[in-house]
């Protein structure tokens, strides 16, 4: 009995320690301070506190606490951002990223996906920086209604041959492509002219099968 005591009064001793270690990580001075990128580390203290959150049940509020507060800490840095470049250039830092996603144009963003930050990709900033990106050169999207028709137009009914254009001219002559807006409409017109061409086929298929049914009815009765 006192050796369970003893080991029993060992685990929760190491679990204090483990508790005031990430209390003092996890506080805005030190990750101003200490760290050279506070972004990063608030995200993998994010990630550590949740592990640390789901073993230690114990203290499972108090470093659900800590991980709110380091989620607070994460806006703040995107709310110090004073023009929408700056978080252009915040959020498209590849250190700490890997590999796969560094060919993305916001690798943090992943990043804060990956650590289930809801707060820090709700924020304003971040939420301005991704639609820009969506609507590329389009800014004025949604002022202008003809001019929305007319790109609308030209991007679902005449996508054949603007992707024909882009594909034999490497880009260099439909370059909307390179909006995600603009190839979200590409690809909607592809996948309904699909439907539309399936929709054909089969009904014509069918056409052709009633129609081999009524010969052999016909040649049967004569």
């Amino acid at each position: 009995s006192c050796d369970e005591c003893s080991r029993s009064s060992r685990c929760m001793a190491n679990s204090v320690i483990l508790l005031d270690t990430y209390r003092a990580i996890s506080s805005a001075p030190f990750l101003w301070l200490a760290c050279t990128d506070p972004l990063l580390a608030a995200f993998n203290l994010v990630i550590d506190l949740q592990v640390c959150e789901e073993m230690e049940n114990e203290n499972k509020v108090a470093y659900r606490d800590l991980r709110h507060n380091v989620m607070t800490f994460a806006v703040k840095i995107v709310e110090q951002c004073w023009t929408t470049e700056e978080i252009h250039v915040l959020l498209s830092r590849k250190v700490g990223s890997p590999l796969a996603d560094c060919e993305l144009p916001f690798p943090r963003v992943q990043l804060a996906l990956k650590a289930h930050m809801k707060p820090f990709l709700s924020s304003l900033g971040v939420q301005a920086a991704m639609e820009d990106h969506w609507r590329g050169m389009w800014t004025d999207m949604g002022k202008f209604k003809y001019q929305d028709l007319s790109r609308k137009f030209r991007h679902f009914l005449c996508y054949p041959i603007l992707a024909l254009l882009h594909a034999i001219s490497a880009g260099y002559c439909i370059k909307t492509f390179k909006y995600p807006l603009a190839r979200y409409i590409s690809r909607l017109a592809s996948y309904t002219l699909f439907l539309i061409i399936l929709i054909f086929i089969r009904y014509f298929g069918r056409t052709g099968e009633r129609s081999t049914e009524r010969s052999l009815v016909n040649s049967c009765l004569f």
